[in-house]
């Protein structure tokens, strides 16, 4: 919040919206992997975020924590976005798509999710990667800035991410391919899909040159790729705006906070 101010006019409206994940098992990125996973009899180990909090009572206890949170700020007026099958990064990215060509609006991301930089091609984005104790606060704001972060410009990060993996969501990857040498390909060839097509470059990778990956490139592009098309994401920008602090509202604040004992979160 801080550093959206610090970069604002004094006349300029903040509005503040969140974006909320669906349940993993009903993502369209988890349903595209299961349905793969067992057309080639393959176990749950290689379904979409696999091994993310298997302990079913942490899993429990974590989305009791979420909801808990999500009613706060339903209840504290702040817009939630959801949708039947996306993910959170999918809201974010349809957001980011809606106000892309309008001068007068910044949209400020603010998330650690690498995937999200591929946004940074949309020239009115920024993302805020939060202080996380082991990694300190940063702003990427341009194709520059996600250069210096990651090697590669917006639109080579699918790419990118692709030949890295990632271990969160369960995406193997290209097995050899470290960070320094995906960056150093796709300045070579320009793209994923030109460097595949080079003998020279498949031979040096035991992956490719036995066709032994483990999940098909393509796949893995379609899983980091995020969907700017979110259906019933509101394109009027008034739909963003924080609902009024009404004597009901701030009533129903009062007693969600003295319920669980928050004395100041969500402040009017």
């Amino acid at each position: 919040v801080s550093k959206v101010k610090e970069t604002a006019g004094k006349n300029d409206k903040h509005f503040f919206v969140f974006a909320v994940d669906c349940p993993r098992e009903k993502s369209n990125r988890y349903l595209k992997v299961a349905r793969w996973a067992k057309k080639r009899g393959l176990d749950e180990n290689h379904l979409y975020k696999a091994g993310r909090d298997d302990d079913p009572e942490k899993r429990a206890s974590i989305r009791s924590q979420i909801k808990l949170v999500l009613k706060m700020l339903e209840v504290s007026g702040f817009p939630l976005f959801a949708a039947d099958g996306a993910e959170a990064d999918d809201v974010l990215a349809t957001i980011s798509f809606i106000f892309k060509d309008d001068p007068n609006i910044r949209v400020w991301l603010y998330t650690r999710d690498k995937d999200c930089a591929q946004l940074l091609k949309h020239k009115n984005t920024s993302i805020i990667m939060p202080d996380t104790g082991n990694a300190k606060q940063i702003v990427l704001s341009t194709s520059k800035d996600c250069i210096a972060k990651y090697g590669v410009p917006p639109k080579r990060i699918v790419d990118y991410l692709t030949m890295l993996g990632d271990k969160a969501d369960n995406i193997p990857g290209i097995p050899g391919l470290g960070e320094s040498k995906a960056a150093a390909a796709l300045k070579q060839y320009g793209s994923l899909s030109s460097a595949l097509e080079d003998p020279d470059f498949v031979k040096r990778f035991k992956s490719l040159r036995e066709d032994s990956l483990v999940m098909p490139v393509k796949m893995m592009r379609n899983l980091i790729r995020l969907d700017t098309e979110v259906q019933g994401i509101p394109t009027d920008l008034e739909e963003y705006a924080r609902k009024p602090l009404t004597d009901k509202r701030v009533e129903r604040m009062r007693k969600l906070r003295k319920k669980y004992r928050f004395s100041s979160l969500f402040g009017a």
